[in-house]
């Protein structure tokens, strides 16, 4: 009786493992509906699109990874055409934030040199003025803190500037907490923030502008750089 045990475990291991090497080995689902954006049908063509989008809602960095890898790669136009349409949607829909994030505070990079807090350097951005009534007085921030990372991003001249700040937070949604070092007078404060709506502005260009200049910059940005023997010689889209 023990033996034919031990030979039934070893049996339902050998077809579980069978099974996942089956499963790891079939294309995902994105690169199967990838593979039907060329296909002579133009109604299973289109069916393959919103297939890709819907699926973004699930597998969102799967979609995205594999649309944009047939972007960049692939030679056939009207494939590049639709991976582009799938990439703006799923962009549109999951990353791109309509409603900004917003501390409620007014900024300035620094000018009195680097700090250094516990072995790293920073830049800092100094807070001119707590705006009443919004995130950063809920949290008990004070003008002249000097902001020296958020969410481990640490402010510096190089690589996260006033600029990448102020788009950082802006492109988080409303209610999302950050973590904020700030150092004021010769200690540093650490604190939890969540983020308030920003309020609309006068200027503010349209939601449908900021989200078509959003998706240029998120594709100039993620496009995977690909040695120029393989770019495809079709026309841009």
């Amino acid at each position: 009786m023990k033996r034919q045990f031990i030979k039934l475990v070893i049996l339902c291991l050998a077809t579980t493992a069978w099974t996942v090497r089956a499963e790891t080995n079939q294309p995902s689902a994105a690169a199967a509906l990838v593979a039907q954006l060329g296909g002579p049908d133009w109604e299973a063509r289109e069916a393959a699109v919103a297939g890709l989008i819907v699926l973004g809602d699930e597998q969102l960095d799967n979609v995205l990874d594999t649309a944009l890898e047939a972007y960049v790669l692939e030679a056939d136009p009207e494939v590049r055409y639709r991976c582009k349409r799938v990439l703006w949607a799923v962009v549109s829909r999951h990353v791109f934030v309509e409603k900004r994030g917003f501390l409620g505070v007014s900024l300035r990079q620094g000018n009195i040199g680097s700090v250094t807090h516990e072995g790293e350097t920073y830049d800092p951005i100094i807070i001119q003025n707590v705006l009443p009534n919004h995130a950063a007085q809920a949290f008990g921030v004070k003008q002249a803190e000097q902001i020296l990372f958020i969410d481990n991003r640490r402010c510096n001249k190089e690589n996260f500037t006033l600029r990448d700040l102020i788009e950082y937070i802006g492109g988080k949604r409303p209610g999302t907490e950050v973590r904020l070092l700030t150092w004021f007078g010769s200690t540093t404060i650490e604190r939890m923030v969540k983020l308030g709506a920003r309020p609309d502005m006068p200027n503010d260009p349209p939601v449908d502008v900021r989200r078509e200049e959003f998706f240029k910059r998120w594709l100039d940005k993620h496009a995977p750089q690909v040695p120029k023997a393989k770019r495809p010689s079709g026309r841009n889209t």
